[in-house]
Parts: structure tokens; C-alpha cells; sequence
């Protein structure tokens, strides 16, 4: 069951919460823990509480959450993250990556962008590697180490990063140590503005 729900949620899948306070902050990180990944827009999926769905409800996608009963819902969302792997398959140090049919080990402070593209996860170094590990694993377990969600599909690492511009529509253009630009989107702005302490 837990294959399948990560087959579904994969790396880039988009929530948005539709709840009180009294469950705000648990709902979050459960979820999160999951590799769900926040936003106030329409988001791919509503996790809403039971009592605020209303009659007029049109979102494609919903998890109706019953608060009545959220020991349960809680009980449920734990039981599916302890069937994470015990083991993280990402080292500490480094990452393996595969360039035409070769393979190299690569430390993370050499490593300016990770990025998905539908299944495959890409990282960008001296040239651009496939990685195995998804993005929302790679997210959970490095963002101690620099590396911080800048839009739905990419994940940078801010000791890379040399110039923040502002951009149109609340957004910020990330110059790379190598020029290369990425972009921070409207829903990740205020996240990342807070990793960085700005």
C-alpha cells in the first residue's frame, strides 16, 4: 500500500489545506513527512477537515479529514511514515550519479541543483547526473545541509546560490555560482525567504 501511495504522491504532488487551527500544525508535518508539498493555490489535492467542506465543493481531488476522530487520522498517517525505510539510501557525504552510461560519486557542496523532470531526478554539478533517490526524499534528509525546495521540481543549494533578484509576481531569480539561473515560485517565496532568514 505504501508503494502505491508514493507512486501517487510521487515528488511534485501539491496540497492545499483547508483547516482550523487546533489540527493546523499536525496535519502539516504529517504530510509532509509523506512528500507532500504545501500551497495556498488549488494545490493537486485538498486535505480538508470534514466539518468545512462545503456544499458547493468543486475541487477535483479532496482527503476529507474527520476531526472528530483525529487520533485515528493521526494513528493512520504514522502508521504509513514508520513504513519509510529504515535506511536512508542517501549518504551523508556524497550522492552516486549516472552520466552516458557512467557512474560518479559527487559531494553535495559541488552539487548547485537537483531537479525532476516526470520520473526521473536529475542533479547539476560539473555536468548533470540521473539520481535514484526522489526529490522529496533528497528534501527531507538535505535540507539541514543547504539544500531547500525553490518551485514544484527543484531543489537548490544556497551555498551555490550569489545573487537573489526579485522578480515579477512574488517570485526570485536565483544566479548560481556557474550563472546558471533558476527561479523561485510564488508558493516557495516565503518558505524560502524564511530558510535563508530574510
Amino acid at each position: 500500500m505504501n508503494e502505491k501511495a508514493h507512486l501517487l504522491i510521487g515528488d511534485v504532488v501539491e496540497y492545499k489545506l483547508i483547516s482550523g487551527d487546533k489540527y493546523r500544525g499536525k496535519l502539516q508535518g504529517l504530510l509532509d513527512a509523506l512528500g507532500f508539498i504545501q500551497t495556498k493555490d488549488g494545490g493537486d489535492v485538498a486535505v480538508v477537515e470534514k466539518q468545512m467542506v462545503k456544499e458547493d465543493w468543486d475541487h477535483p481531488l479532496a482527503i476529507v479529514i474527520n476531526s472528530d476522530r483525529f487520533e485515528d487520522v493521526e494513528a493512520g498517517l504514522q502508521k504509513l511514515i514508520r513504513k519509510e525505510p529504515s535506511q536512508s539510501p542517501i549518504s551523508s557525504k556524497h550522492i552516486v550519479g549516472k552520466s552516458d552510461d557512467k557512474f560518479a560519486m559527487v559531494a553535495y557542496e559541488n552539487i548547485k541543483y537537483f531537479s525532476a523532470s516526470s520520473n526521473d531526478v536529475y542533479f547539476h554539478a560539473d555536468q548533470t547526473y540521473t539520481c535514484k533517490p526522489k526529490l522529496y526524499e533528497l528534501e527531507q534528509v538535505l535540507k539541514d545541509r543547504g539544500f531547500v525546495r525553490i518551485n514544484k521540481s527543484e531543489i537548490v543549494n544556497i551555498k551555490q546560490v550569489r545573487e537573489i533578484i526579485p522578480w515579477f509576481n512574488s517570485r526570485l531569480n536565483l544566479v548560481l555560482s556557474d550563472n546558471t539561473e533558476v527561479m523561485v515560485t510564488k508558493t516557495y517565496t516565503k518558505s524560502f525567504k524564511e530558510y535563508i532568514g530574510f
